[in-house]
């Protein structure tokens, strides 16, 4: 719980129907803690808008019991995860003490891919997994196409499938829960400290919690966050006064 990093992730080898009938490839938004590695929270969605990350953002936060300390939030810096900053406040002015919970958001740099280094080497296996989501809809492809990938800076030819599924039926489908229970209560290898140590994320989440203070967030106070999602606009008002 010192850094928990955010950002998205564009599928590589799929393509579904977006809201407009065209075929585009959906993304996962994610909410990964670097210490324990644990994924907290991860949903299927079309982009990366304000109202898509204060939704996730509003279900990390219910998501479990957050520790009393400074916690540094650290989201990419795509338009919508900037909007962060108005909940992040707002949170803080509601739950934060001295010596107890405080968030800090702490944006990645720009151009700074080693900001989100840890999130970033996971997206991999997000992109393994996309051949099971193919296998559990194999009756729904409707074709293929060509597609291209960059590994290093070796651009490779890939096949792209074109599934016949909303994003709704994605997500109904349970599969990336499935890819986060995995995860989490699977043991891996990762790098700390210049050394490669092996732990299930889950455990290593649950051990650190079970001796620190805690805070639980109002459901009615998170839920209220919604309204940060919706872009500003100017409103013209008329020579009658009306807008």
């Amino acid at each position: 719980f010192d850094l928990v990093q955010v950002d998205g992730c564009k599928f590589q080898y799929i393509k579904i129907r977006d809201e407009n009938s065209k075929w585009s490839k959906p993304q996962v938004i994610e909410f990964y803690d670097t210490g324990s590695r644990y994924m907290f929270v991860l949903e299927f969605y079309f982009s990366e808008t304000s109202k898509n990350a204060l939704h996730l953002f509003s279900r990390f936060l219910l998501d479990v019991p957050f520790p009393k300390k400074r916690i540094r939030l650290r989201p990419d810096r795509a338009k919508g995860f900037l909007n962060l900053k108005r909940p992040i406040h707002e949170l803080n002015i509601k739950y934060s003490l001295p010596d107890g919970f405080y968030m800090e958001p702490d944006f990645t740099g720009t151009r700074s891919p080693k900001h989100k280094v840890h999130l970033e080497s996971s997206h991999r296996s997000l992109h393994h997994f996309e051949i099971r989501i193919i296998k559990q809809f194999e009756d729904k492809i409707v074709g293929t196409e060509p597609g291209w990938v960059f590994k290093g800076n070796k651009k490779e030819p890939i096949v792209v499938t074109c599934l016949e599924v909303s994003l709704e039926q994605l997500r109904h489908s349970r599969m990336l829960e499935l890819y986060r229970r995995e995860h989490n209560d699977s043991a891996h290898r990762f790098s700390e400290g210049g050394k490669t140590l092996k732990w299930v994320p889950s455990e290593k989440l649950t051990a650190y919690l079970s001796d620190q203070q805690t805070v639980q967030f109002d459901p009615d106070h998170i839920n209220a966050f919604i309204r940060y999602g919706f872009d500003k606009r100017k409103a013209l008002v008329s020579t009658q006064k009306t807008i």
